[in-house]
């Protein structure tokens, strides 16, 4: 029920690709959503997942977080990815302005390197083997669990977008 809900967070990672004859399988735009409970569990409720030119990828983002504080209100928030240095900063700028047009509010999560995903993923991964973890059922799980349990924080993995989105949200 909603009264066991501490706070509900969907983190996105972003791409802008779409499947070519060169490129046949790029990375994926993901928005995840999970909440806390009252009793410090978290439920993993939905993943979004498409792949989408960049100006299509940010309306369809906007959209998704409008949708969502429509649903849940205020204990509701929304994170994109920060890249570091200047491009980050640069890519901040130009997503504050562009949610701040549609009156739909954003805040960032700074992401590291290469090396760090498996360091950011630990956190989730040792609450999921001691049980604090819920998925719920959709037709979303199996794609999300294999994206999950193939992660080894190398780059010898194809697809990470999952990984990177679950780690956000649950840090």
């Amino acid at each position: 029920p909603e009264s066991q809900i501490k706070r509900r967070v969907r983190c996105f990672d972003l791409a802008g690709s779409v499947p070519t004859e060169n490129n046949p399988d790029p990375d994926y735009t993901v928005g995840l959503l999970m909440c806390k409970t009252t009793d410090d569990r978290y439920i993993i409720e939905d993943v979004i997942r498409f792949r989408k030119r960049a100006g299509e990828v940010e309306n369809a983002v906007i959209d998704i977080v409008a949708q969502d504080r429509k649903m849940y209100g205020s204990n509701y928030q929304a994170y994109l990815p920060q890249d570091p240095a200047a491009a980050g900063q640069t890519a901040r700028v130009y997503y504050s302005k562009m949610f701040a047009s549609r009156g739909v509010p954003i805040r960032f999560v700074k992401v590291g390197s290469q090396n760090s995903k498996l360091k950011r993923f630990e956190p989730f991964a040792a609450s999921a083997e001691n049980g604090l973890v819920q998925v719920l059922k959709a037709d979303w799980n199996q794609e999300f669990f294999y994206e999950l349990e193939v992660f080894d924080g190398t780059r010898k993995t194809r697809h990470d977008d999952q990984v990177d989105t679950t780690s956000d949200c649950f840090n």
